[in-house]
């Protein structure tokens, strides 16, 4: 005997189309002494699936699914297939959604047949069997119906069917709320799958780690507890997640499909490249808020021969009321020529949406590409924005006159001496001699070996000639005892270059170098501050030339001269003392600034003397930063935004120096191919460890692309 029950309305008004009809099948037999030879054709239509969804109309089918479709256990579904089974009781109990269709002789899905459609899945493709056709292959029916549970159209047909039975006795809202409900969580959920995977790459970007490995494709095996293969530490942080107990991510990783993972290495590129878009748009913004930046700009060779170009910018952060030198990107060149480079600096403002309006000075070093008064870099900016002054990179100014004031023959072949003794103890075994002796000699020292002399910046040799003095004692007993050894080449040398040091102009000029350097060191390190303005960079340079009397003539020539183009700012400045000349320089700060300014050179003179009456309130020690931050907007708006333009000329390009140490740590002999939005991505996460990344913000800008997950909040 068949049965099918149903869960009857609360209505039970015999009028009523949906307790007719409810009432009409609850009340359909089938005889027992039928079930082994024909169906009642009549009656199993009207117990079967299709009879109910033809047989209402569309408004009583969506109020009309919740009739379970029940079979006494004795009755023998029929046989089908060559191994000759056939549908299980125990089916209904376990998948409850399950029905069996006389008329088609295989099960379906009742959700899905009545509130259902015709495609879903990857690619919407059409859908098949338990939807549209029956399925009556028993042998795989247990993995078959497990699959169709966690279908996302099966869940979302459940869903309408759950808020349609709700709605019919009044428990739940509208369908189109409950749907857009259900898509929100499920776009939440998407949300939350990826957040991890961000997280950890950000992590990477942040600390400089290499995310790839060398087989880090597929699916990451979260259930096996040793990875015998170097997968990258970008999946191994991944996994340390999942044993720390991160089940989300575990549940994604474990049921993702496999085009759906979030961690190929182009998915890597791209999330990489989103962050640092993120953190690139922070940046112009304040820079753009600001109206008034300049730019420094240097170039350096990569590891695989690329030229990479770093572009930096000098502003001042309104939010954090301080001054700021920022890298921007690196820009791969080929043309290297003057006109070629300024082209692809104006360039890469336009693409980062900078206003180049603004543009108010140009950091460079002395190259003549780059500063060449024809063809020059320089040049050929100022041609397009005359108020983008140059100046030359005040660091590479004084490595340029110390240089220079080194090419004494002294201590030309002095500094030549002490570089090739460094070299003689850069072996292991002549190293272990230096150490025993320093061990002997000056037990009281923790310096033990010498420091190689850096190539370019003289400067920064002060540290190796005070540690050479420091070892002189040991260096020459150590020499002394290796020209014992039977060794003919390294004995003679040894014996030459302790000859050499022992001579009195060496021991000398050392001395002389290392005094030199002492003075000359905290003026390179000042320089190379972010926040120090060009007027204090020449008070410190002014004192350092009264000290060093023997550069005189040389660091005027290539240092000091930037006072001339800036000796008209000194009349905002407090010290100032009115001549006859103070009316000249004034004229000349109006006309050049005068689209900044954008007012009557007679407002802005008149609000000069007033400032001037200001100033003498001020220290006179005090730094033009210092004074642009006493200077009110509200009633000094013209001095204001001079002041501005002051500290932000461009001082040293020591910025773009530290970007390129940078660069050396992420684009390595191993790491050579690395493209240019992956590189850039994470060198604006490296360096940048003070703007925040937002998680959420990262996945907004990824969901603008379609996806296999959605991840859209509308």
């Amino acid at each position: 005997m068949v049965s099918i029950t149903s869960s009857k309305p609360e209505s039970e008004d015999p009028q009523d189309p949906i307790y007719k009809l409810l009432d009409q099948q609850v009340n359909c037999t089938i005889n027992t002494s039928l079930m082994a030879t024909d169906f009642n054709e009549t009656i199993i239509d009207k117990s079967d699936i299709f009879y109910v969804v033809d047989s209402i109309s569309k408004n009583i089918k969506y109020r009309t699914e919740n009739y379970l479709f029940m079979f006494y256990s004795a009755f023998k579904f029929p046989l089908s297939g060559k191994r000759k089974l056939r549908f299980q009781h125990a089916w209904f109990i376990r998948w409850n959604w399950l029905v069996y269709s006389f008329k088609e002789l295989g099960a379906y899905c009742k959700f899905c047949v009545i509130f259902g459609q015709n495609d879903g899945g990857r690619g919407c493709q059409k859908l098949g069997k338990l939807v549209l056709s029956p399925f009556n292959n028993w042998k795989d029916a247990t993995t078959k119906f497990n699959d169709h549970l966690e279908k996302d159209y099966h869940k979302l047909s459940v869903l309408k069917a759950d808020s349609v039975i709700d709605m019919y006795k009044n428990q739940k809202k509208p369908i189109d709320v409950q749907l857009n409900d259900y898509l929100k969580s499920e776009i939440q959920n998407n949300r939350e799958k990826i957040k991890p995977i961000i997280d950890t790459l950000i992590l990477c970007g942040r600390q400089g780690l290499a995310t790839r490995g060398h087989h880090d494709s597929g699916r990451i095996d979260v259930e096996k507890e040793l990875n015998d293969e170097n997968d990258g530490n970008f999946r191994a942080l991944l996994r340390y997640r999942v044993e720390g107990g991160d089940l989300m991510l575990k549940k994604h990783l474990l049921e993702a499909p496999n085009n759906a993972t979030y961690l190929s290495g182009k998915m890597q590129n791209e999330i990489i490249s989103v962050c640092g878009m993120i953190i690139q748009k922070q940046i112009i913004s304040k820079i753009n808020r600001a109206k008034c930046f300049s730019i420094l700009a240097d170039e350096t060779a990569d590891v695989s021969g690329v030229e990479q170009f770093s572009i930096c910018a000098r502003y001042y952060d309104e939010d954090l009321k301080k001054l700021r030198e920022d890298f921007l990107v690196f820009v791969p060149v080929t043309d290297v020529t003057g006109k070629g480079l300024a082209t692809k600096i104006l360039e890469t403002l336009s693409c980062l949406s900078l206003e180049t309006k603004y543009l108010r000075g140009q950091g460079y070093d002395g190259a003549a590409s780059m500063s060449g008064s024809f063809n020059g870099v320089k040049a050929h900016i100022l041609e397009k924005y005359p108020l983008a002054f140059y100046i030359h990179c005040t660091s590479h100014s004084l490595n340029l006159a110390v240089s220079n004031a080194c090419s004494v023959k002294s201590v030309r072949n002095t500094m030549g001496s002490i570089q090739e003794i460094c070299v003689f103890f850069r072996t292991p075994k002549r190293q272990h001699v230096l150490e025993k002796t320093i061990d002997k000699v000056l037990p009281s020292t923790n310096k033990k070996r010498l420091k190689m002399m850096c190539p370019t910046r003289w400067v920064e040799r002060h540290d190796a000639i005070l540690v050479f003095i420091e070892l002189y004692k040991a260096i020459l007993v150590a020499l002394d005892e290796i020209s014992e050894w039977e060794d003919i080449d390294t004995s003679s040398k040894a014996k030459r270059l302790m000859i050499i040091i022992e001579q009195p102009e060496f021991i000398i000029t050392t001395h002389i170098i290392g005094r030199v350097f002492s003075v000359s060191m905290p003026l390179s390190r000042q320089l190379q501050t972010e926040n120090i303005d060009f007027l204090t960079a020449l008070k410190v340079a002014g004192d350092v030339q009264q000290i060093l009397q023997r550069f005189r003539e040389n660091l005027h020539d290539r240092f000091i001269k930037h006072n001339k183009l800036l000796q008209s700012f000194s009349c905002i400045l407090p010290g100032y003392k009115m001549h006859s000349g103070t009316d000249q320089d004034i004229k000349y700060l109006i006309d050049t600034y005068q689209e900044d300014l954008n007012n009557s050179s007679l407002v802005i003179t008149g609000e000069l003397y007033l400032w001037q009456e200001k100033c003498n309130e001020i220290h006179v020690s005090k730094s033009a930063l210092d004074v642009f931050g006493e200077c009110d907007i509200m009633i000094f708006p013209h001095i204001h935004k001079l002041l501005k333009i002051l500290i932000t000329l461009p001082v040293t390009t020591a910025t773009g120096e530290r970007s390129f140490s940078t660069l050396k740590r992420l684009k390595t002999y191993l790491r050579n191919s690395i493209g240019k939005a992956r590189l850039n991505g994470l060198a604006l996460m490296n360096i940048h460890r003070d703007i925040k990344i937002n998680t959420d913000e990262v996945i907004n800008e990824m969901s603008t692309k379609s996806r296999r997950l959605n991840f859209r909040l509308e």
